[in-house]
């Protein structure tokens, strides 16, 4: 007959932190990847705004990327998407706050950019 002892205490209490502390995080770096892909997405349609005049569409491609990535749950009030300077880059900064046991809570900040390759976009 086997009887508990410290060693398989410590191991069970080991196993439960990482099972939990696994359930509490991987959805939110899960979610750091979809947004990424939000980006790529919008970053292969980026190649088509027109650099020489404000046509609309990168404001369009804006709200679409900021639609997609609130389907995604994300907080709206720290939520900012944007171009870099001369449309050669996208950007996506949020923030995901987890809850843990005991009342804390722990600020998760995701600074996201892609670079938008125009040298092998034609101008029209």
């Amino acid at each position: 007959m086997r009887r508990i002892n410290m060693v398989s205490v410590i191991l069970a209490v080991v196993i439960s932190c990482a099972v939990y502390f696994g359930f509490k995080v991987i959805p939110v770096y899960w979610q750091a990847h979809n947004v990424e892909s939000a980006l790529h997405s919008v970053k292969t349609q980026a190649t088509k705004i027109d650099l020489f005049g404000s046509s609309g569409y990168e404001e369009t491609l804006l709200d679409k990327l900021r639609e997609r990535i609130l389907e995604l749950e994300v907080d709206p009030a720290f939520l900012v998407v944007f171009f870099g300077p001369g449309y050669m880059s996208v950007h996506a900064h949020y923030r995901r706050t987890v809850h843990f046991m005991f009342g804390k809570s722990h600020n998760y900040d995701f600074e996201l950019s892609l670079e938008i390759d125009r040298e092998t976009t034609t101008i029209r």
